[in-house]
């Protein structure tokens, strides 16, 4: 096949991670006129590579494409599809070379960017990994380290505070693909409106407006209560590879929101982390609207502190660290 033949995605979801990137996959992939790269997160642009310093690394690996072929593999079967896409939250966090090799291969593509209040987002991720049994420290211990372990190699998903620096890799990605080919919008108006924001998102990279899919909250957080159903329903099995792939998308949404709902009981920030936090990332936020100045941040205005971390179709209950 030429490179002019080749199947490529005409649009990107490049992040943030913890900001909705999943559950905006999810609804795509529900989408009759969207095809999804059935590798979720294929990180081929990034240039990520495998790497297991960091507790549980190794349980909790991710197929990561590294080969032009093989990411062209992932969009082949959607050759009769007008609209193409996948979502590697690293593109936001490894913007540099992702926005290079981008412009190289896909230099028409459009650009999905959510973004999560960077101090909810932290707390989200922490979360993650307190959820999967990976983190024994607590909050702030955690952000204190964080310094320490990336330098000795452990993965992004250990960089909570780094990750919610947002304005360098946004600037990067409107001077390189303009801001007609660059949508941005806040995780808290794809949970709190996500029909009006899903609408929005599929007008901007050319999909139907008017196809309404289940809209699940997928990779909650929460710490769970029973940790042998968590580990087995997040393991690669071939009973669970034959049950995702005979049950549509829509109905296993459903099901695993509800086991998720049932499973998962909340914890929140501390007040001094929160205003820690807030104060950490001030500046950021504020070369954020001057960047996005069409961006309605209100959301993140009016989280006040003390407010409880959301933390989707969960419960109460107190961490167990």
């Amino acid at each position: 096949m030429s490179r002019s033949m080749e199947v490529l995605p005409t649009f990107i979801v490049v992040g943030a991670a913890k900001s909705g990137t999943t559950a905006l996959y999810h609804w795509f992939d529900q989408h009759p006129g969207v095809y999804m790269s059935p590798v979720k997160e294929p990180h081929f642009f990034s240039g990520l590579k495998p790497t297991y310093s960091g507790p549980g690394d190794d349980r909790f690996n991710q197929p990561i494409v590294t080969e032009w072929q093989d990411y062209l593999d992932l969009f082949s079967a959607g050759s009769q599809f007008a609209v193409r896409g996948e979502a590697s939250p690293s593109y936001l966090d490894l913007y540099q070379p992702a926005i290079q090799r981008m412009r190289e291969a896909v230099p028409g593509v459009k650009i999905v960017i959510l973004l999560r209040h960077p101090t909810r987002r932290a707390f989200s991720e922490y979360v993650h990994l307190v959820r999967d049994g990976r983190e024994s420290l607590s909050f702030r211990e955690s952000l204190d380290a964080e310094e320490e372990r990336l330098a000795k190699g452990w993965r992004r998903i250990w960089a909570h505070k780094r990750r919610g620096l947002y304005a360098d890799a946004v600037e990067a990605y409107l001077s390189a693909f303009g801001r007609e080919n660059v949508g941005v919008w806040l995780f808290e108006n794809l949970k709190n409106h996500p029909e009006t924001t899903f609408r929005q998102i599929c007008r901007f990279v050319g999909a139907s407006d008017e196809f309404q899919p289940f809209f699940s909250q997928v990779n909650v957080g929460g710490v769970p209560r029973l940790r042998w159903l968590h580990r087995w329903l997040n393991r690669q099995s071939g009973f669970l590879t034959w049950m995702r792939r005979r049950l549509p998308a829509g109905w296993r949404s459903r099901l695993r929101q509800s086991v998720d709902h049932l499973n998962l009981g909340k914890i929140s920030m501390s007040e001094d982390d929160r205003a820690y936090l807030d104060e950490y990332y001030r500046g950021d936020i504020e070369r954020l609207r001057q960047l996005l100045p069409d961006v309605d941040f209100s959301p993140w205005m009016r989280q006040k502190m003390g407010e409880p971390s959301p933390v989707l179709g969960s419960r109460s209950a107190p961490a167990r660290l």
